[in-house]
């Protein structure tokens, strides 16, 4: 799994690449984590280039995404469609 990430003065735009695996959710999910603590409120990431994504992935996406809620902000899941609602 690779991140690279961007910011502006308004949000965080992250683009995920390669397979997720359960080794790799702590990581992720602390990356977006900081980025609210930093005071940013809107993240959007792309998953388009992500192989493989299990059910536990999609937990720590949900858990960002209530985290973001709680203080204002927003998570956007984006693929090569547009947005997702996970």
């Amino acid at each position: 799994m690779s991140v690279w990430v961007t910011t502006d003065s308004r949000q965080v735009y992250m683009n995920v690449s390669g397979d997720v695996f359960v080794e790799h959710l702590n990581f992720l999910e602390q990356n977006m984590l900081k980025h609210l603590q930093y005071g940013y409120r809107r993240i959007v990431v792309n998953i388009n280039n992500i192989g493989h994504l299990d059910h536990d992935g999609v937990h720590v996406f949900q858990y960002v995404r209530e985290k973001m809620l709680k203080h204002g902000g927003e998570l956007i899941i984006e693929d090569e469609k547009g947005k997702l609602a996970i």
